[in-house]
């Protein structure tokens, strides 16, 4: 069951008005902007669909046959997993191109650090994540630079 937006906003209100926070995903369909308003900093891991999608396929798996409970005691099956358009893997593929397509220009005016690969997920994760937002963003260019050097280097250039 699914719980209903003002019961969602009413509870998850208070947890970004708090000092530390961190929340998976934005929720804007059910809370507008109250997320990404209340964020110092957003970390959109933008990983490649060949780096999710096995890991997503693993989990699955795994939830599956082992019949593991998640939120409200729900359980996977495949049928929610594979079948449909609202299915677990569908929505994952149709959210992955949407995000990459919209959020550019809809986080235009928050601090993002947008990590695209696990070797940009292991550096920021080796940051001092106690850093305040506009140094992480900063930090995050510089990740990006040192990315493309090491690049350039593999690359003979």
């Amino acid at each position: 069951m699914e719980t209903p937006d003002e019961v969602l906003r009413a509870l998850v209100a208070p947890i970004v008005a708090s000092e530390s926070w961190v929340i998976d995903g934005t929720y804007q369909r059910k809370l507008g902007r109250l997320v990404l308003d209340a964020a110092d900093l957003i970390v959109w891991l933008d990983l490649p669909v060949r780096v999710w999608l096995p890991r997503l396929t693993r989990r699955t798996w795994r939830r599956l046959r082992g019949r593991e409970p998640l939120w409200n005691d729900n359980r996977e099956s495949v049928a929610s997993a594979i079948l449909g358009w609202d299915s677990l893997f569908v929505f994952a593929l149709r959210t992955h191109f949407a995000r990459r397509r919209d959020w550019p220009r809809e986080l235009t005016s928050y601090p993002v650090i947008r990590l695209r690969s696990p070797a940009a997920v292991r550096e920021f994760l080796r940051s001092d994540l106690r850093t305040p937002a506009t140094a992480l963003s900063e930090s995050a260019s510089a990740l990006g630079s040192r990315r493309r050097a090491r690049t350039a280097r593999r690359r003979g250039r």
